[in-house]
């Protein structure tokens, strides 16, 4: 962990988005750790900080080398900062919409542009599995009961396999219902070939039903992707939930986050929040884009609304 305060994987040393994602690390220091990421000629920056100003980050980038023109800064702090003069404080955090880091201007991250979540919940593996369960509200208990009772049962895959191709069917439908991209075949090889996931496969009446992936950075676990039929049993969705608990504690793990959650998906809010977790606020995210990549991401907007109307076409 690269800070005390931070109990949760996105300050582990081993976390998805450096390592599978395209992204590398730059800067790793006590209290902050910097990503880069380019695509094409466009470059992303994302700063993760705890107890952390405005002004010592702005020295962290600094003595960054990079294209000033070209790359999309995004800084996101982890604090929920008490002290009136820091315009990252709770009444900052809440009422401004832009704030400045030396030269530069950042604008307060929406749900939608968001790197990260505003908040997760997390569950403490290092209870007694009694102690987890009487946690969850009981309807999370009667129906992975029932999902047990219809035959359900949930298996773990630890290798690239027919999984595989059964997972990405089931992504289609998210796909086309959410518009979600489809995660990348190069990644979920290179992610299992290096022993840094679990898949969670959840079988019922009709066959694969549903399948979590899970990223396993020790001693953290966290719920990356998932994709699910419509013609799911109920209860099968808290049932593999369930087998993951066990599975993760039986391996050591501390701490098992359910992937983060944001306002505009009220119904995976509820749905984790059943399991009886713990609440962690995962602080603020600013962006700050340079004017010639404004003008980029205008064109390509105007371009995909061109696109989209069959009337302009």
């Amino acid at each position: 962990m690269v800070s005390e305060n931070m109990d949760t994987i996105y300050f582990s040393d081993d976390w998805l988005l450096p390592k599978y994602y395209g992204w590398v690390a730059l800067v790793r220091e006590e209290n902050a750790v910097v990503f880069f990421k380019r695509v094409l000629f466009i470059s992303k920056i994302i700063v993760l900080s705890c107890d952390l100003g405005a002004q010592e980050v702005n020295v962290i980038l600094d003595k960054l080398s990079y294209n000033r023109f070209l790359t999309r800064i995004y800084w996101h702090n982890f604090t929920n900062v008490d002290s009136e003069e820091s315009p990252m404080s709770p009444q900052a955090t809440t009422d401004a919409a832009q704030i400045r880091l030396g030269s530069r201007w950042y604008e307060k991250a929406s749900d939608s542009n968001k790197l990260i979540h505003w908040a997760t919940y997390i569950i403490n593996l290092e209870e007694e599995i009694d102690q987890i369960l009487s946690e969850m509200e009981s309807t999370v208990r009667n129906k992975f009961r029932r999902a047990q009772k219809k035959g359900a049962i949930v298996t773990f895959e630890t290798e690239i396999g027919k999984w595989t191709e059964d997972f990405y069917k089931l992504f289609e439908r998210l796909q086309e219902e959410f518009g979600l991209s489809v995660p990348d075949h190069n990644m979920l090889h290179e992610i299992f070939a290096g022993k840094n996931a679990v898949a969670v496969v959840g079988h019922d009446a009709s066959g694969v039903s549903a399948i979590n992936i899970i990223y396993l950075a020790k001693p953290y676990a966290y719920y990356m992707l998932g994709a699910s039929s419509h013609s799911k049993e109920q209860g099968v969705g808290q049932l593999m939930q369930l087998e993951t608990i066990n599975y993760l504690k039986s391996k050591g793990f501390k701490k098992y986050d359910l992937g983060g959650v944001n306002a505009a998906q009220p119904g995976i809010l509820t749905f984790k929040k059943s399991f009886g977790v713990d609440f962690y606020d995962l602080g603020s995210e600013w962006i700050h884009t340079p004017t010639m990549i404004g003008i980029l991401l205008k064109i390509r907007f105007f371009l995909t609304k061109l696109r989209s109307n069959p009337v302009l076409t």
